[in-house]
């Protein structure tokens, strides 16, 4: 079954390949966000292959691809616009433009460097699809939950361990856990008042989760080579 999200991207395509002016303009970004009436604004983003022309259109409300230009990609996101669609070739674009000159739009830049954080987009990623060593941008990336930043982190499988530091708070340091694309949120969080009892805590539910995955994979080895054992 079509969501809506499916439908937009369809219908921004679909615009942009009845266009007669601009034949050779592609998709390059796609965004969307719910406004009070509880409808949907959406801007599609299209540019030619040399990226001198980059035009912004609503399907929905334009009658031409060539009516409006198109913003800094950040400034839709600090307007409350979400990315809905976004080819590995704009990201290339985006991280070279970081990488050359500071995004005047922070807050949007950090909506964005999220947005790489939860689906997946790295250097190694981009680097594999585009044949490119593009510098990494993610060590910009300011992470806060609760009001508390993230000050480091271990990944183990698909889990992170973080600790999370507010000098404000009554007890500075915090350790959760969390999915590695922070998709599903923070979750049990070990509160404490030292950064020695964040490290110990942090340390403990490392070697947890470690135990835990070394045991799972041990016993999965097992079970395999009984099997085998059993078939022969």
């Amino acid at each position: 079954m079509r969501t809506q999200e499916d439908a937009i991207i369809h219908d921004c395509f679909s615009f942009l390949e009845k266009s007669n002016k601009h034949t050779n303009l592609v998709m390059a970004a796609i965004y969307y966000r719910r406004n009070k009436r509880n409808a949907v604004d959406v801007v599609a983003c299209a540019e030619n292959p040399t990226r001198t022309v980059k035009v912004a259109f609503d399907p929905y409300k334009d009658t031409a691809v060539n009516q409006r230009v198109c913003n800094d990609n950040f400034q839709y996101l600090e307007e409350g616009y979400q990315i809905l669609y976004m080819p590995i070739e704009t990201h290339l674009s985006q991280w070279n433009d970081i990488n050359n000159k500071s995004p005047e739009h922070k807050d949007g830049l950090q909506k964005y460097l999220h947005y790489c954080h939860q689906h997946g987009i790295s250097k190694n990623l981009i680097d594999s699809l585009t044949a490119s060593n593009i510098t990494d941008i993610m060590p910009m990336l300011h992470e806060i939950n609760c009001d508390y930043a993230i000050i480091t982190s271990m990944d183990i499988e698909k889990i992170s361990i973080v600790i999370g530091y507010n000098p404000n708070a009554l007890l500075p340091y915090v350790v959760w856990e969390c999915d590695v694309n922070r998709k599903y949120g923070y979750r049990n969080g070990s509160y404490c008042s030292t950064k020695k009892g964040a490290v110990n805590a942090f340390n403990s539910r490392c070697r947890e989760h470690v135990d835990r995955t070394l045991n799972m994979k041990s016993s999965c080895l097992i079970s395999r080579k009984e099997k085998g054992d059993h078939e022969r």
